[in-house]
């Protein structure tokens, strides 16, 4: 990488410093990229782009794969997401099913964090595996019955096949491991893009039970998360056929039950287990007569790849127009903002000032990209006067049918945890406010200052919101400093018609003798969280159960569960208290 520094990335944590290219230098590989022929394998790959920007193969080589002419030779699978059949199941009772026949069948987890397994498996596990001790356990499956075993952030590069695994449970979507990593899902957060990639990971991870034509497994999909990508439909057209067709036939045979109870999805479950000759004839004419089909491409992926290669030899305008032709192609602004600032790295070594004039257009696009050198003009919340509307509009945009909306929710309950990292619960306060009908804002993320978190609720009204959900244990002097700093830049940016209310969430919301938080400050401490997030959810069900509800449902919704604007302080925070 020494030779090519123009054409990376660095990225500083508060542990770590990462250097990274924007694309993989394979062509600084001369054995790989003197080779007359190149062979690139994979089972699943319905995202073909990736071939293109990791690798340098050819648009046209990436387009016409040779594959096998049928796609009925890889194993039974019983595939199904027990929330997308019904978004109201309780995933503990999914978990103590799953522990029950880990009695007799090697279970395997697949779970995105320690925090994770540990918060929701380890009553049930017999193990859980981190990285140093995978391939003692793979053998321990291979060779006899364990039980439940829990692998962390594990989806592939491990194969479980026969007894080792019988039931594959991949709970949740997995984590960015590197700072780059982190920071591109949370530039592209909730972008087609970024769900298609953890996509593709967890199409891997299925594969990890079945891996030979007479090996069978049964695949569970858990998670919030997961569950509500799989409910999009156009998420599932993006599975590799035979994977689709699997899906397919588990959701009909599942949707036949009618009752929809735990109970009888276990039945399900031990069609594939105990080989019924029903569930087999109809596996088997299922896949006869699929094909593999070519995976897509996102137009932008060769436009990418090669500005990359002539910004390698130093011919950054070329690499510049290569780049201009990329963001053409995309019409996702998540997408756009961050392209953006690819191209902005790549003018940065022919015309600075240019340089930040792309970043000051990508940050328009994408507010979570490179904010330029000089900043950018604050731009006040608007204040609006319709709550219900604006969330009507906001969740009919977000969520198109009833699972999709029940899950959105859950997904968002979920987030609002104070187990979660603060720039994905910050997100998620965001998101909050404007699934609520706020104008929601986050200014420190934004543009360097001002409050974790802003929702504009109407009548020139503000909460102004900082987020201390990892802190345990008291409000700290720096906490309600940093609030009182918040409330400083709100007096600056808005004029005295404006009302701010700050708002602390923190676990408990008892200060330290010498922390002193603004006049007027509420918390919304665990107690408040817990019940904020129940009314999402009630709100999403009662919404769910009047399709297709029409904006007075909304209103009325919002009014039962106390999230109008008028209701919300009074309901989900409390006045600070004071340690002892």
């Amino acid at each position: 990488m020494r030779d090519i520094l123009p054409s990376c990335q660095a990225t500083f944590s508060s542990r770590s410093f990462e250097i990274q290219p924007l694309c993989p230098p394979t062509n600084k590989i001369s054995s790989l990229e003197d080779a007359p022929r190149r062979l690139y394998l994979t089972a699943t790959l319905a995202d073909d782009s990736i071939l293109i920007t990791h690798f340098g193969v050819s648009e046209t080589s990436a387009q016409n794969p040779i594959s096998p002419s049928s796609a009925a030779d890889i194993g039974d699978r019983l595939i199904l997401s027990p929330l997308a059949l019904n978004p109201l199941a309780d995933e503990t009772r999914i978990r103590q099913v799953v522990r029950s026949q880990a009695d007799d069948y090697n279970v395997v987890v697949l779970v995105p964090s320690y925090r994770h397994a540990k918060m929701c498996w380890d009553e049930y596990a017999e193990r859980i595996v981190g990285a140093d001790d995978i391939a003692e356990v793979v053998e321990l499956l291979k060779n006899g019955h364990v039980g439940l075993v829990v692998f962390v952030n594990k989806y592939d590069g491990i194969d479980l096949p026969n007894e080792a695994c019988r039931i594959l449970v991949i709970d949740g979507i997995p984590e960015a491991i590197t700072n780059s990593d982190r920071r591109e899902a949370e530039i592209l957060g909730g972008s087609d893009y970024l769900a298609q990639h953890k996509l593709q990971i967890i199409e891997q991870g299925m594969g990890r039970g079945v891996r030979s034509t007479e090996d069978y497994c049964v695949v569970l999909l858990m998670g919030t998360s997961l569950s509500k990508v799989l409910a999009r439909p156009e998420m599932r057209e993006r599975l590799s056929p035979a994977t689709r067709t699997q899906l397919k036939l588990s959701v009909d045979i599942a949707e036949q039950i009618e009752s929809n109870n735990l109970q009888d999805m276990l039945e399900v479950i031990e069609l594939c287990l105990n080989r019924d000759i029903r569930w087999l004839t109809h596996s088997r004419q299922r896949l006869a007569g699929v094909q593999y089909t070519t995976g897509s491409i996102e137009p932008y992926s060769f436009y990418f790849r090669r500005a990359f290669e002539e910004s390698v030899i130093e011919q950054f305008g070329i690499a510049c127009d290569a780049m201009q032709d990329a963001i053409n192609a995309t019409d996702d602004n998540r997408l756009v903002g961050w392209l953006l600032e690819q191209l902005a790295t790549y003018k940065q070594k022919i015309d600075p000032v240019q340089a930040q004039n792309i970043l000051t257009s990508a940050i328009r696009r994408n507010p979570r990209v490179m904010r330029p050198a000089s900043g950018i003009t604050y731009q006040r919340a608007r204040t609006g006067t319709d709550q219900a509307k604006t969330a009507y509009d906001a969740i009919t945009d977000r969520f198109k049918d009833q699972t999709e909306l029940v899950l959105g929710f859950r997904e968002l309950a979920d987030r609002l945890s104070f187990n979660n990292n603060a720039s994905d619960f910050e997100s998620a306060m965001e998101e909050l406010g404007t699934v609520l009908g706020f104008k929601s804002q986050r200014p420190e993320r934004e543009i360097g200052k001002g409050p974790d978190v802003l929702w504009s609720v109407g009548n020139s009204k503000y909460l102004i919101i900082e987020c201390k959900n990892e802190a345990k244990v008291e409000v700290w002097k720096k906490d309600a400093s940093q609030l009182a700093h918040s409330m400083s830049w709100f007096a600056e940016n808005y004029d005295n018609t404006c009302t701010g209310i700050p708002i602390l969430v923190h676990h408990s919301g008892r200060h330290a003798q010498d922390a002193t938080s603004p006049p007027n400050a509420q918390v919304i401490d665990k107690v408040r969280l817990q019940g904020l997030c129940e009314s999402l959810k009630q709100f999403a069900i009662a919404l769910a159960n009047r399709l297709p509800y029409d904006r007075t449902d909304v209103l009325e919704a919002l009014q039962h569960q106390g999230l109008m604007a008028s209701d919300f302080i009074d309901r989900y925070t409390i006045s600070p208290t004071r340690s002892d």
